[in-house]
C-alpha cells in the first residue's frame, strides 16, 4: 500500500514535469513561428512583383515549409491535453 502510494506520487510528479515541458515547448514553438511569419512577410515585401528571382522564391517556401513543420508539431501538442 505505502508503495502504490510512493509510485502513485511518482507518476503525478512525473506528468506535472512532463506537462510543464510541454508547455515550454508549446510556447518555444509560437515565438518561433511568429517570427518566421514575420520573415515571411519581410521577404514578401522584398520580391518585386514584376521580376521574381528564384533565390528569393526559394527563401520564401523554405521559411513557408518551416513554419508549416513546427505549426503541424504545435497543433499536436494542442490536440494531445489541451
Amino acid at each position: 500500500m505505502m508503495r502504490d502510494r510512493a509510485e502513485s506520487r511518482e507518476s503525478r510528479s512525473n506528468n506535472e514535469d512532463g506537462d510543464a515541458g510541454m508547455q515550454e515547448r508549446i510556447t518555444e514553438l509560437r515565438e518561433r513561428i511568429l517570427e518566421l511569419q514575420q520573415r515571411i512577410e519581410d521577404q514578401e515585401r522584398r520580391i518585386p512583383p514584376h521580376s521574381v528571382q528564384p533565390e528569393h522564391m526559394q527563401e520564401l517556401e523554405r521559411l513557408e515549409e518551416e513554419r508549416d513543420t513546427l505549426q503541424q508539431e504545435l497543433d499536436s501538442l494542442q490536440g494531445s491535453d489541451f
